[in-house]
């Protein structure tokens, strides 16, 4: 494991050989002062950390080339760090490693990596300095849906290809040109959280989703799809994403006859509700998706012991050893976990494939036009035409295909329903 520098919101990798490259790259970084306006136009200064840390090159991407910027912009500290900081640290590890093997086309790669706070104003702010000051040929960008619904109109209106990693469908509503949707979003996890509650013969379920956009989306789909399934919704309550106390909620929830608690969300006080429902004398089974169980969730004893029995929908990046050996994503999920366990030793899950995936769709795009990146709108268009073409990806955690009618699609044999045994992940069956 390296030894590791935290600054200006970022990981930064230190060893002794690298100390010159280190400190020129401290030197790159800093604290950008992001202009915006309020409501009664007058100007407001914003600060947002940005980072952007380079290998050595190969002489085969040598620095006399100018380099293909890729912007990356998602939350490394407020409360959706827990999934935008592990996208991060895979990217940076990838940019080292892609930088080490020759770069891209001849060129090197720079990542501009800045921190939205999980603010959704940063986060506009943000794409406008990496479009319009940066000069990115595109952009990886959120992973809350809230943040990426703000942003994809920058993208579209810009026309830079963008990457998103949030779950909520609606970022493509309207369609969009520019903007591509990693394949995980309320479609996928309500439909196969439906298909276990058939298969399993849960009719009826107490509902208790998040305000934000992953679980407003999550509810409109249950609310529409449950009854063409032959399952009832007989309890129906919200939460916060920052609330701390979800009793009065379950309370009214426990006397409605449900055969399944399905808590649909993605932070701590998802994760709280379950525990807290187990404190009230609920003893029905309890249906979530993977988010509710993320690796800075699950590091929280107490939030781990609550969500013991907890029936996850998910991918397969947080039970790839469980996999068959023949399964195609295993190999995948076996090389990057080695690569961020060497980088910063601790295992890779769910949100590291994620982020994984985006950037490595990102990087077809680059390599099958190779653009010239002085001609930055004419590099942005053939990157987003590239990857629109994109067919048949097999991904860390999703399959990809895209086309002129859908930048989402889909693709069967990613899923898996999973159980939190012991404080860890027990595979139950892959779903086809």
């Amino acid at each position: 494991m390296r030894p590791t520098k935290q600054y200006g919101g970022n990981t930064l990798m230190v060893t002794p050989h690298k100390l010159t490259s280190l400190l020129a790259a401290l030197a790159l970084t800093s604290v950008i002062l992001l202009v915006g306006c309020s409501r009664d136009g007058t100007a407001q200064l914003t600060g947002a950390s940005a980072t952007s840390v380079q290998a050595p090159l190969s002489p085969a991407a040598s620095p006399a080339k100018e380099p293909y910027k890729i912007g990356f912009v998602n939350s490394f500290t407020g409360y959706m760090s827990a999934m935008g900081a592990p996208g991060r640290d895979v990217v940076l590890a990838l940019e080292e490693k892609v930088n080490a093997d020759g770069g891209i086309n001849g060129r090197p790669l720079k990542i501009m990596s800045y921190d939205d706070q999980s603010d959704g104003t940063q986060a506009v702010l943000i794409m406008r300095r990496l479009i319009e000051r940066d000069e990115v040929l595109g952009i990886i960008g959120a992973s809350g849906s809230d943040f990426a619904m703000v942003q994809a109109p920058v993208a579209e209106e810009s026309r830079v290809p963008f990457v998103t990693m949030n779950s909520s469908r609606s970022v493509l509503v309207p369609p969009k040109k520019w903007v591509f949707k990693l394949p995980l979003s309320e479609a996928f996890y309500v439909d196969n959280m439906l298909r276990y509650m058939k298969e399993r013969r849960w009719s009826k379920i107490a509902l208790l989703t998040q305000a934000a956009s992953f679980g407003r989306e999550g509810r409109k789909y249950f609310e529409d799809k449950a009854a063409q399934r032959g399952i009832q919704i007989v309890g129906s309550e919200t939460y916060g994403e920052n609330d701390k106390d979800m009793a009065a909620q379950l309370t009214k929830m426990k006397g409605s006859g449900a055969d399944v608690l399905v808590v649909y969300g993605a932070e701590a006080a998802g994760a709280m509700a379950v525990k807290q429902s187990k404190d009230l004398g609920y003893t029905i089974p309890v249906l979530a998706p993977e988010s509710l169980t993320m690796a800075a969730i699950m590091d929280v004893k107490e939030l781990r012991d609550g969500l013991e029995g907890t029936y996850l929908v998910g991918h397969k990046p947080d039970v790839w050893q469980q996999l068959p050996d023949t399964d195609k994503q295993k190999r995948i999920n076996a090389d990057l976990d080695a690569l961020i366990k060497k980088q910063y030793g601790r295992n890779a899950g769910m949100w590291e494939a994620n982020g994984y995936d985006a950037f490595m769709l990102m990087m077809e795009g680059l390599k099958k036009t190779n653009p010239d990146p002085s001609s930055v709108q004419q590099a942005r268009q053939k990157i987003r035409d590239a990857i629109e073409m994109i067919q048949d990806y097999v991904g860390a955690a999703s399959f990809v295909s895209y086309s002129l009618d859908s930048h989402e699609i889909i693709v069967p044999g990613t899923g898996v329903i999973t159980q939190v045994q012991g404080g860890k992940f027990k595979l139950i069956k892959a779903i086809d």
